[in-house]
């Protein structure tokens, strides 16, 4: 900095860009509050927010805000315009030392109060200062620049040494523009048996293709840089990235690093070296079209100008009638947009338009726009147009005799040019009436009555209901094409008939109008993926240019063959004729029964019948697919009761009745619960679809119990568990202290154990008996062995108990006895005293 700038940062005067002593501690104490509050905002502590804010109001507070700010959106849009074209951070370090110099502001001052921007712009000089204050000479940083790239250059072999006079006066010479490649080089680099192609302006150039030569030699490029700033050589870092590229991309990557280390070693700047190579290797490795078509494209440009390609293309084909439904379509949604109260989330429109998911701001109106721009939004919303403007339908020119497009499409009956995408409603009635199965017009008859209802009920309007603007009748061929296309389509038919469908089809797209026209047309030569997924449904839009035959041996005729005389006409529904080949085989069956063998014999399977209407079937093979039906329910259901018995089997007393009282608990909580399904655990878990087990458990668990009594359920639990060893061992014994008792683990007496047993051997003989007894004598028998399974534990527990009392009786006795005995001696030992 010089004396000059550091007296005018430090004095600064009214006029000058800096700030003066008296003036900075309002703007500092300004933007340390601002810049607090935004710190805070974003989470931090207060202390930090506060130290960090007071650092960045000292930075900003030499130069006048709305100086530096000025400096910085020029920088910026530079900057963008940079991305866009391709450059790098040189147009920003450009703009911001030129907007400097225009303000009269320092540029080291203008990094320093921003040290963001300075390592972004900057980002070697950022890394080697650290957290220094930039006092720095960017001229002399930027030649610095590139004689360490020289040097490095030089390091690698790359370029010839230069001496301390020649290397101070390098001058960055300008990069020219246009590829300026030398045939020599190319076939150098791409080999000799590749086919050289001199590009002419003219000529077009597929768009796809070059986007992506573009990206792999920019790829290439900055791999190779970056490889160089890893510390490797030129030829490990050239070796790395033709490795990571795949074989077909190898010769591009390679190419493009030359081209880079060429205008790098003449003395351009990094960025641009990189952004001409990357743009010369690119335009080199895409192919043309062959130079006579080239010429025929000359010379059709020549007989009838067009302008530029992109007026012509999205301007100039609509008309101003066109224009203005577009312009007052953005209107009214503009209104409604401002003063719908209901708000984005609650309003289709809003949504949609925001949204913008079709386009319609980005594109349709801007070019409406432009198509009216020598008329006032007045005349434009009033129609006041002049009557050319009126008269400006987009002509179409007859194709010439003998010329390929005459050759592959045809004209109309009426004489008229031959049909593209403008076809008449006529027209397109006719064809997609061709093209529609049964099905496909009898859902549209469905959705057009369904919008009727709706437009007939709906109390908003039109700019209110998205479906009353889509699909209002001056504003789409619905009505008028697809609706009529289905009413021919089912002409004679009972519009009421039902139609059984196979739900598991994919869903019914409805033919676009505009595909039947471009399905009966050849391929559009250019772009050679223009006939991809999406030009079934946004056919690409006609070319003011008229296609010649290609030149035999051509690229075109080489890469896109034209379609011959018998590929011309309606495209076929694979769908509709696969189901008249299944009708024509039933057809071919033989009288009586429907079975499958019978399907069989003429190449069919019970699956394949299912896709076809039902009505429309044989009645010998509607009897069948009934049949096969029940038969397959029936079997789905006894399967369900075989898993359900077993599972009832498997249950104890105990268990069934526990899962009962699981389910009571989860009825009664479902019934009650006044929390919503999304915030109750216990309602949300009963209707996910994992709980279907549970309820499955819980009917085999009534099977289980059904009939049984709430008695009969409780002597059969306390069977099984007497049945259970870790249930048997377990007994009754009373405290020390009488009225008072607790388990304990005292063994069962024998006895007992052996009630038991019997008890148990009658269950299995009753059980195990051949002939089964009546189901009354069978169930009496049960109960009363039950009962006494129940009593021989009760005894077993009464003698438990018994001898326990009778062991405390004993002990108190002699407890008694001793007592007893002590008075006594006591007594007679005081009297002889005595």
């Amino acid at each position: 900095m010089s004396i000059l700038d550091r007296f005018r940062r430090d004095r600064g005067t009214h006029g000058s860009p800096y700030l003066a002593p008296a003036e900075r501690p309002a703007v500092r104490a300004r933007i340390a509050r601002e810049e607090e509050e935004i710190l805070r905002g974003a989470g931090n502590d207060p202390e930090t927010a506060r130290r960090v804010a007071g650092e960045r109001a000292a930075r900003r507070s030499v130069i006048r805000p709305e100086i530096a700010k000025r400096i910085d959106d020029a920088a910026t849009a530079a900057l963008e315009q940079a991305n866009r074209d391709g450059a790098g951070m040189g147009a920003y370090r450009r703009a911001v030392k030129e907007e400097c110099a225009r303000a009269g502001v320092s540029e080291a001052d203008f990094y320093r109060a921003e040290p963001g921007l300075l390592a972004m712009a900057w980002p070697s000089l950022h890394e080697r200062l650290g957290d220094e204050e930039p006092v720095f000479d960017l001229d002399a940083e930027e030649a610095h620049e590139r004689a360490e790239f020289r040097r490095q250059m030089e390091l690698h072999g790359l370029a010839d040494p230069q001496d301390g006079a020649a290397a101070a006066s390098t001058v960055r010479p300008p990069v020219a523009d246009g590829p300026g490649l030398d045939l020599d080089d190319v076939r150098e680099a791409f080999g000799d048996d590749v086919e050289v192609v001199t590009i002419d302006p003219a000529q077009l150039m597929p768009a796809v293709e070059a986007l992506r030569n573009y990206d792999l030699a920019d790829n290439a490029v900055e791999s190779y840089r970056r490889n160089l700033a890893e510390g490797r050589g030129s030829d490990d870092a050239l070796s790395a990235v033709l490795d990571a590229q795949e074989p077909g991309s190898r010769a591009l990557a390679e190419h493009a690093v030359a081209l880079y280390l060429d205008a790098a070693g003449s003395g351009a700047d990094p960025d641009d070296a990189r952004h001409t190579a990357v743009a010369e290797a690119a335009a080199a490795a895409t192919p043309r079209i062959s130079s006579e078509h080239a010429d025929q494209i000359r010379a059709a440009l020549a007989e009838e100008p067009v302008g530029e390609p992109d007026v012509v293309d999205a301007v100039e084909p609509m008309t101003v009638a066109q224009a203005r439904d577009i312009v007052v379509r953005a209107e009214e949604l503009t209104q409604h947009l401002y003063t719908c109260s209901l708000g984005e989330e609650h309003c289709p429109t809003c949504s949609e338009n925001i949204l913008d998911a079709d386009g319609f701001w980005d594109h349709q109106v801007g070019d409406a726009r432009a198509r009216l721009a020598d008329y006032s939004l007045d005349d434009i919303l009033a129609g006041n147009f002049t009557a050319a403007d009126l008269e400006d339908a987009v002509p179409e020119r007859d194709p010439e005799p003998g010329s390929w497009i005459a050759r592959n499409l045809t004209a109309n009956e009426q004489g008229d040019p031959f049909r593209s995408e403008a076809a008449t409603a006529r027209e397109a009635d006719h064809d997609l009436r061709g093209l529609m199965t049964e099905a496909e017009a009898r859902d549209t008859i469905l959705r057009a009555e369904r919008l009727r209802g709706h437009l007939d009920t709906c109390t908003a309007t039109a700019e209110e209901c998205a479906t009353c603007s889509e699909y209002d009748p001056s504003r789409t061929d619905f009505w008028e094409v697809e609706v009529a296309a289905a009413t021919s389509r089912l002409a004679g038919q009972d519009p009421d008939a039902v139609i059984l469908v196979d739900t598991d089809r994919d869903e019914v797209v409805v033919v676009n109008p505009r595909q039947v026209a471009a399905e009966a047309a050849d391929r559009i030569v250019g772009e050679p993926d223009v006939n991809d997924a999406d030009w079934r449904t946004n056919p690409p839009a006609p070319s003011p240019v008229p296609e010649r035959d290609p030149e035999p041996g051509s690229w075109i005729a080489r890469n896109l063959a034209p379609a011959d005389n018998a590929d011309v006409g309606p495209v076929v529904d694979g769908e509709r004729v696969y189901l008249e080949d299944v009708q024509a085989r039933l057809a071919r069956l033989a009288d009586g029964p429907v079975t499958e063998e019978s399907l069989a014999q003429v190449g069919l399977d019970a699956s394949e019948l299912h896709s076809l209407e039902y009505r429309q079937l044989p009645a010998a093979v509607q009897e069948f697919l009934s049949a096969e039906r029940a038969r397959v329910y029936e079997e789905e259901l006894r399967a369900h009761e075989a898993e359900r018995r077993d599972t009832a089997d498997s249950l104890t007393a105990e268990q069934a009745q526990r899962i009962l009282d699981q389910a009571a608990e989860i009825d009664a909580h479902t019934s009650g619960c006044q929390i919503s399904v999304q915030n109750c655990p216990t309602c949300s878990e009963q209707e996910h679809d994992d709980a279907a087990p549970f309820w499955d458990r819980v009917a085999a668990a009534q099977d289980r119990l059904a009939g049984l009594t709430p008695d009969q359920i409780t002597a059969q639990a306390a069977a099984e568990n007497a049945a259970d060893p870790a249930v048997v061992g377990q007994a009754v014994e009373r405290d020390a202290e009488p009225g008072r008792g607790a388990r304990a683990g005292q063994p069962v007496p024998a006895e007992a154990a052996s009630d038991v047993d019997s008890v148990l051997g009658r269950i299995d003989e009753v059980l195990a008996a051949p002939e089964p007894p009546p189901l009354g004598d069978a169930v009496r028998e049960c109960d009363r062995s039950l009962a006494e399974a129940e009593n021989a534990v009760n005894r077993a527990q009464t003698v438990n108990e018994d001898d326990a009392r009778a062991e405390r009786c004993a002990r108190w006795n002699s407890d008694d006895a001793c007592a007893e005995a002590a008075d006594c001696d006591r007594d007679c030992d005081g009297g002889e005293r005595a």
